[in-house]
């Protein structure tokens, strides 16, 4: 076996292996949101009730899992900052948003979720929080 016919078979072996992790990645489960007919949650509602970071981290989890929150912080309005800080950085790095739709109500949507409107407009609301 000459030199080139090492370097073929090499090649061979490449591709095969190449093909295979292809159909593998193929085989993978597509996320709900991109199979026909299969429902998914449009958004998930919180009012936490207590600003511990076990209700923080559920919460991102929701919109890691590309579920919309509307997310009520009138029972804990004093750590209402952290959890709006936190968790809007989630939505940013998920190329989402996080929008104010009453007084200390928030919409936040992962990336892919396109929102329309300004209800916090039509209801001539201060959105300082």
């Amino acid at each position: 076996m000459g030199l080139f016919d090492r370097f073929s078979l090499k090649e061979e072996e490449e591709d095969l292996e190449l093909e295979e992790e292809v159909a593998l990645s193929d085989k993978r489960e597509a996320p709900a949101s991109a199979v026909p007919g299969k429902a998914k949650k449009q958004f998930v509602l919180f009012r936490p009730n207590d600003p511990s970071n076990d209700q923080l981290l559920t919460i991102a989890d929701h919109l890691l899992n590309h579920e919309s929150v509307i997310l009520n912080l009138e029972l804990i309005a004093k750590d209402a900052r952290h959890f709006i800080d936190f968790l809007s950085g989630v939505a940013y790095a998920m190329q989402g948003n996080t929008k104010k739709i009453a007084s200390n109500t928030f919409l936040i949507t992962p990336g892919g979720i396109e929102v329309t409107g300004d209800i916090a407009a039509s209801l001539d609301l201060e959105l300082k929080f």
